[in-house]
């Protein structure tokens, strides 16, 4: 519980996003976390999008990253937020995260990064996704192996999400 306060229904909100409801207790953030990787010109993308407790959109970034990067650090963007769920649909990546046990090989440099970030934080939980619903993060990911640099953005959304969060909101 927050603040070591127990919750009322004054907690939570619903919130209406394409897929029905989500009950969302009110304050939490929530990051949607995804990675890609393309073999032959040895680059990598991580996507992230931020929204508030009503699913708003707040930020969004897209790291361009090469295998010795530690970009999954842009979880970071979230840093400034202190009660938080991080999606990802990645269920080894979520499980490591979850677990402080040793961790797959594989995984290394995005668990170790974001086991550091996430210690600075008051809450936060990890949450397993299906790729349908970590669709924006995925979009940006893979963005990002195309562009030249990386990008964030704030208050206003890119245009390459548009459509998704707009199938998101369910207008």
């Amino acid at each position: 519980s927050p603040g070591g306060r127990s919750l009322s229904e004054s907690d939570f909100q619903l919130s209406s996003r394409g897929q029905g409801f989500n009950l969302l207790l009110c304050g939490v953030t929530k990051v949607n976390v995804d990675g890609a990787w393309n073999e032959s010109s040895n680059l990598g993308g991580v996507g992230v999008i931020v929204r508030n407790d009503s699913g708003d959109f707040i930020a969004v970034t897209s790291v361009r990253i090469t295998h010795d990067d530690q970009g999954w650090s842009v979880i970071g963007a979230a840093k400034g937020f202190q009660n938080f769920i991080l999606e990802c649909d990645s269920l080894k990546i979520v499980a490591a995260l979850r677990d402080s046990s040793p961790f797959p090989f594989n995984v290394r440099i995005v668990v170790k990064d974001s086991r550091e970030l996430m210690a600075s934080i008051t809450e936060v939980s990890y949450t397993h996704v299906r790729r349908q619903a970590n669709g924006i993060a995925h979009r940006l990911a893979r963005a990002a192996i195309r562009s030249e640099s990386s990008r964030c953005w704030f208050k206003e959304p890119p245009d390459l999400i548009l459509d998704l969060l707009i199938k998101e909101s369910g207008l």
